[in-house]
Parts: structure tokens; C-alpha cells; sequence
């Protein structure tokens, strides 16, 4: 993930994908760092370098044939070189909720009911779900996908986890409002914090009580477990 975040590059033209996110335009000789974030055609770091000649981006510019990856098939790609046999395809199908091969992290359990993250997040109850936040890993993902929060059940996002940093309140329960989680994710907005040209943000932190009122739940593969 991180090498996917850092490889730089310039677009030979206009890259215009404002249909995706309004600002999301890659300029002509702007150098950039990342992975272009594309929803149709999702690669790997080595496709994406292999359409670079001398860090000049020269693949398919139109929203069907251009390389790059989204925030999911980011995540995908890079737990596919260990793990192979993962069957999930998107933010939704990486909730353990199906046959998408990720599992649970945590003290949360999924009912045969759930159709979507927040179903989870509102039956298990927030100290559950924060105490499944401080379980996870480098590595690990924290999934947001389906239900009234994304409008199609199967929208989403996707984010890797860096590291977490866990405080508790004087009774030991764990305070969300000073708990944090580091993450890696591929988005479609420009990272107005870094000193980059990038989508790809590196190293944001978010609150433990941030991540629960988005739904977001921490999964892993099952060689990580």
C-alpha cells in the first residue's frame, strides 16, 4: 500500500475526472504521488508503473480504460500478495458478511440479518465496536459499506490500518473521544494536508468515536487472525 501511495508520476495530458469528484483533475507536467484513484479499471502497483515511460503516465485517459485503483481494489490488491485466495471485490463484499474471505476483528458478531455495516454497528453497541477498533492491526482494514449511509447497499470505503492508540476513561472503559486510528487509504480527493500532489492519504488520524458514528468496522484475513 505504501508503494502504491508513493510512486511518482505525471500525466502526459489532462487526466479529467471530475464525473468521479469534482477537483479530481490531474494537470499535464504536475508531478503526483500515487496511483491514479480509478472506479473501472483497478490495477496493480506493477500494471500501473508498466504504463509509464520515464514517469510520464501514457495508459488510456477515458473513465473506462484509465489504470489506477479505488479505495477498496487498493486494499484488494495489496492482500491478494498474501493472500490469494480472497474473494472480495469491493467496500461491501470486504464486510464479513458473505463469502468475500475477511473476517471479524474484535468482539463484534455478524447476525445472518445484517445487510450493511451500520446494521452491525447498531446492534452490537458502540463500547463493543470500540473495543473491536482497539483489536486491530497494521495491516487490517476498517470497512464502512451499505445502508442509508452510502444511498446503494453496496457503496462504500475502504481504509488500512497503520496503528491504533487506545486511551480509557477512570472507569476502564475505553474513551472514543481520545482514541485513535492511523490509516492508509486511496480516495478521489486531493490530500490538502500533505505537501504532495496526492489522493493518497498517509498517516490520518480518526477518532474511535468518529469511526463508529460512519459505521466503520475492523476486519482481517484469516492468515492474520
Amino acid at each position: 500500500m505504501l508503494d502504491m501511495s508513493r510512486v511518482e508520476w505525471t500525466p502526459e495530458e489532462d487526466i479529467d475526472l471530475s464525473y468521479i469528484k469534482d477537483a479530481l483533475i490531474y494537470r499535464k507536467g504536475v508531478v503526483y504521488n500515487g496511483i491514479i484513484y480509478a472506479s473501472k479499471h483497478r490495477c496493480t502497483l506493477e500494471e500501473f508503473t508498466s504504463r509509464l515511460r520515464n514517469g510520464v503516465y501514457v495508459g488510456p485517459t477515458d473513465k473506462t480504460g484509465i489504470v489506477g485503483n479505488s479505495c477498496s481494489s487498493a486494499l484488494i490488491n495489496c492482500w491478494k500478495t498474501v493472500y490469494p485466495a480472497l474473494l472480495a471485490t469491493n467496500s461491501y463484499t470486504l464486510l464479513p458478511l458473505g463469502e468475500g474471505g475477511t473476517l471479524p476483528v474484535g468482539e463484534y458478531v455478524i447476525a445472518d440479518s445484517d445487510a450493511s455495516s451500520g446494521d452491525v454497528v447498531s446492534r452490537s453497541g458502540r463500547d463493543a465496536i470500540y473495543r473491536s477498533y482497539a483489536f486491530a492491526r497494521a495491516g487490517d482494514a476498517l470497512v464502512s459499506a451499505g445502508g442509508e449511509q452510502w444511498k446503494e447497499l453496496r457503496r462504500g470505503h475502504t481504509r488500512m490500518v497503520m496503528s491504533v492508540s487506545t486511551a480509557e476513561r477512570s472507569d476502564g472503559r475505553i474513551d472514543p473521544a481520545r482514541s485513535f486510528v492511523t490509516t492508509l487509504e486511496q480516495t478521489s480527493r486531493f490530500d490538502r494536508f500533505s505537501d504532495l500532489n496526492t489522493t493518497w492519504w498517509v498517516g490520518h488520524e480518526y477518532s474511535f468515536a468518529d469511526l463508529c458514528v460512519k459505521n466503520y468496522l475492523p476486519v482481517t484475513l484469516p492468515i492474520f487472525g
